[in-house]
């Protein structure tokens, strides 16, 4: 096995299918990712795992599940690994990106592809170059995948892309991003619907703008389907501004203020968090106000990061059918 030979299976693509058949070995999406995060240490080579003791030996509990075929090539991967720093840091971008390549070899799986252009597809993400430029890289997928692959097929990988962007930036889980697609019952309509929700963190847009925005692009399109998708995107907004807000009650101790900034929040959150000076009183002192600020917005980081994870973890993703 060597690593760019383009007479061989690629040693990522082998990687991933080992990768696929423990996951369906084990029935259990945590303990898989308890493996996924041990497998990454182990190529990095983490100082706290005894060199002692073997690679085999701490997969062991599992890969038990496995054939002794999966082990060895587990084994394999690992040795390639440690040879070529290059294919080593690869590999952890594979594993960690481990349920989104899965989407993505669900979607080309259903559309009727083989190894061969998910294969390309792994190529032309530059897993093993540090320095590759991310527009550069997505271009080239791009280019790719249109050049392989029918339109309904382009459109259901661009789907899977934006969901992954929208449950990480925006904090939106896959289970409700499984309602509204099942709401829109269209996937180019659907995938316009992500494109706009992405456009909130990306460009900054105040939640109500984009509500609106996708509520008009809907009536337009399908307006059967916004009262269901309506409710749908208004109750995940609601249940994320009070997880939200209980977490940054801890933060202002002043009720009037955090009244104010309550108010705000629920009617325009962006501007709530980036412009203090619509909800913040007079009197308070702007070093204060200042501190306040930054620890808001990193707190509406964190509440969006564990948002996107908490969908990442409930339940496997599957390909967009």
């Amino acid at each position: 096995m060597s690593v760019g030979d383009p007479e061989v299976v690629s040693p990522y693509v082998e990687a991933f299918k080992i990768l696929e058949t423990i996951n369906h070995d084990l029935q259990d999406q945590r303990i898989f990712e308890e493996f996924l995060a041990l497998l990454s240490t182990l190529v990095i080579g983490t100082p706290t795992i005894s060199t002692s003791t073997s690679s085999t030996s701490l997969l062991s509990t599992y890969t038990q599940f496995s054939s002794s075929a999966v082990s060895d090539k587990l084994d394999s991967v690992l040795v390639l690994a440690r040879s070529s720093p290059s294919f080593g840091e690869g590999l952890v971008r594979l594993v960690e990106s481990y349920w989104a390549q899965s989407r993505v070899w669900g979607v080309l799986e259903d559309g009727g592809y083989g190894e061969d252009v998910f294969q390309g597809y792994l190529l032309r993400l530059a897993l093993g170059s540090s320095d590759a430029e991310h527009e550069h890289i997505m271009r080239r997928v791009w280019t790719w995948f249109e050049s392989k692959v029918d339109g309904r097929t382009v459109v259901r990988l661009r789907i899977a892309f934006l969901e992954e962007h929208v449950a990480q930036s925006v904090g939106v889980d896959f289970e409700i991003l499984a309602e509204a697609k099942e709401a829109t019952d269209d996937d180019l309509l659907y995938h316009d619907v992500l494109d706009y929700l992405a456009m909130s963190q990306k460009n900054n847009i105040a939640w109500y703008m984009i509500f609106d925005m996708i509520r008009s692009v809907v009536l337009r399109r399908k307006p059967e389907s916004w009262d269901s998708l309506g409710v749908i995107l208004s109750d995940w907004r609601t249940d994320y501004a009070a997880e939200f807000l209980t977490k940054a009650r801890d933060l202002i101790s002043d009720e009037v203020l955090f009244a104010e900034f309550s108010a705000q929040y629920v009617a325009d959150a962006d501007e709530a968090v980036n412009n203090p000076h619509r909800w913040t009183t007079q009197g308070h002192d702007d070093a204060a106000a200042d501190d306040l600020l930054d620890q808001l917005k990193r707190l509406q980081i964190t509440t969006t990061a564990a948002a996107g994870s908490s969908g990442r973890l409930q339940g496997p993703r599957r390909a967009i059918r």
